[in-house]
């Protein structure tokens, strides 16, 4: 039986072997053997039965290799390094250890507003509607009990939230609004609405919403349980899908293609989990958790007291030490060496999200997330010229941002690409 040359030289500790592969072999080959090496070393170590080095020598190996890897990088384009870094996820998805993260793009190219949208569209209702407070009379009509909506006053903002709400919708229209400004008027609008936020919400968002579109369906169908090659047995294929998003559109998918599952989320200061009572073989099911709040297209679905969280650094405002959402995907998944997230369609604006994944970095060298990220309009026109002339300098100017809170990123030209790139997933 032939041993792998890789396995001998960096299982097996023979240097003099690994030196003439990192000489010899193409630069593709050298980082995606090293990155797949580094994988394993962690989840064997992290994983029962048990550790294979303490944490001070796993971080030594590791670091050895991080020149190499800075290295093999440095000799290919981004589209090679995109090739490398698919089968690297490949790779981790068929171990069991992939998890996807649905961010705003994800829904907005099914008709869901963008962030800055959602709340602008918050905002313009409450300047031009306020809070209606109604009742529902009930009285005998010709033929039976009839309900009509009666409203007993309007609440609108004080002089001062109102110049704020104003302040705001500027900052939207001329395309200046951060992440805090959105959820200074996201928190303007809780305060108004109150309890019927979340009707609002629901409202505004499937107003234009078509339903789960190719992209939708794809991460659906990379969710279908699948052996793995590790462990030998059977599971979903995510680990877990985490989503920012408030919308349905991923479960609707998921039902389509019959695949079972269970969500999570935030109900007064809780979390609460919800199956599908219509789903069948429930035996192998995929969790979702709704980081952020969930109103779901699903009529009669109770969504009193599901808490919505405008950003990661409201958290901590909200829910204090009591464990909650955020904690769990941490401790689970952001800082699990065995566990690796795939982020589509984020942006990552939310700095107290990014300073979760730069903890978990800086305790694990080069056990990095991904991310799909579109590249800058600037390189776009190289698309059909010379997509390959973006040097490894400009790659490196790109990406060294996103590396230093813990994302790799994977670059594509349009939005159009993500599904066909997960697809190599496969």
């Amino acid at each position: 039986m032939t041993v792998n040359p890789w396995n001998r030289a960096l299982w097996g500790g023979d240097h003099n072997l690994l030196q003439h592969l990192i000489n010899t072999e193409a630069p593709p080959t050298v980082l995606q053997e090293i990155l797949m090496y580094i994988y394993n070393l962690y989840q064997r170590n992290y994983l029962p039965p048990g550790i294979i080095l303490e944490k001070e020598d796993l971080k030594a190996r590791i670091n050895q290799l991080a020149p190499v890897i800075n290295f093999a990088r440095s000799q290919m384009d981004w589209m090679t390094q995109r090739i490398c870094d698919l089968a690297i996820l490949r790779f981790i998805r068929k171990n069991g250890g992939l998890s996807i993260a649905l961010g705003a793009g994800t829904s907005i190219s099914a008709g869901c507003p963008s962030w800055p949208r959602l709340v602008r569209e918050l905002l313009s209702i409450a300047l031009e509607k306020g809070h209606e407070i109604a009742v529902h009379d009930r009285f005998v009509g010709k033929k039976s009990m009839e309900i009509k909506r009666r409203v007993v006053r309007v609440e609108h903002f004080t002089d001062k939230q109102l110049q704020f709400a104003k302040k705001i919708i500027d900052q939207i229209d001329n395309n200046s609004a951060d992440c805090e400004i959105l959820k200074d008027g996201a928190q303007l609008c809780a305060d108004l609405f109150k309890e019927s936020l979340f009707q609002q919400i629901t409202m505004i968002i499937y107003a234009n919403t078509i339903g789960p579109v190719k992209l939708h369906n794809v991460i659906a169908k990379l969710a279908q349980k699948q052996k793995l090659s590790l462990h030998n047995v059977i599971a979903p294929g995510w680990s877990t899908i985490i989503n920012y998003n408030f919308d349905s559109l991923i479960i609707e998918a998921l039902d389509n293609n019959y695949i079972p599952y269970y969500y999570f989320f935030m109900r007064n200061g809780k979390c609460e989990q919800y199956k599908d009572s219509s789903q069948k073989n429930p035996d192998i099911s995929l969790n979702i958790v709704y980081l952020h709040g969930f109103t779901p297209r699903k009529p009669f679905f109770n969504i009193a007291g599901i808490d919505f969280v405008f950003s990661t650094s409201q958290y901590a405002d909200i829910y204090g030490d009591k464990e909650n959402l955020i904690d769990i995907i941490q401790d689970t998944y952001l800082k699990d060496p065995s566990q690796v997230v795939l982020y589509v369609g984020c942006s990552f604006t939310d700095s107290e999200m990014n300073n979760l994944l730069k903890e978990a970095i800086e305790k694990y060298p080069f056990r990095f997330h991904y991310a799909l990220l579109k590249l800058p309009e600037e390189f776009l026109e190289s698309r059909y010229e010379k997509p390959l002339q973006i040097e490894y300098e400009e790659v490196i100017k790109l990406s060294e941002k996103y590396q230093r809170f813990g994302i790799q990123p994977i670059w594509f030209y349009d939005y159009s690409e993500i599904p066909d790139l997960l697809l190599r997933l496969t």
